[in-house]
């Protein structure tokens, strides 16, 4: 799988099948807040958080909906990040979807799930057994750090 499939399969996820929410009109404005997190990497990292990116401004573009975003450059700003997100802050909204870029978010994702029971999450590269939590992982063949090697 290369880097512009997984953009679509991560934008795809969040309009689409596993949030059950309209991505289209004006009840989609309203309704459809989606956020990522991206991992230490940065979002241009050639890798997950910059397919990730690219997913995200695609569906921007043809949704009309913008989304949240935010960086962790340390550990420690995973569990905020999420937490901030899900919960808005200042003039940022609740977001109804956080999309974590990474299998580095797996074990903090379950906590914050379980906080947030009412906020769809999906996980990148990682597994998380939650009923509110959508994992998305490639066979080993497909990695997407491999498709620019």
């Amino acid at each position: 799988m290369n880097r512009r499939h997984a953009g679509l399969v991560v934008a795809g996820l969040a309009a689409l099948g596993f949030v059950g929410l309209p991505v289209a009109g004006a009840e989609a404005q309203n309704t459809v807040k989606p956020a990522i997190v991206y991992s230490t990497g940065g979002k241009f990292d050639k890798s997950f958080n910059e397919a990730a990116y690219n997913g995200a401004e695609r569906f921007k573009k043809e949704t009309g909906i913008s989304y949240a975003e935010f960086e962790v450059t340390n550990e420690a700003q995973r569990t905020q990040a999420m937490q901030r997100l899900a919960r808005g802050a200042g003039a940022t909204p609740p977001a109804s979807i956080v999309i974590c870029i990474g299998f580095a978010f797996g074990s903090t994702l379950e906590q914050v799930a379980k906080e947030f029971p009412n906020t769809k999450f999906v996980i990148v590269d990682s597994v998380v057994e939650q009923p509110n939590v959508q994992s998305v992982v490639f066979r080993e063949h497909e990695e997407i750090g491999r498709a620019h090697v």
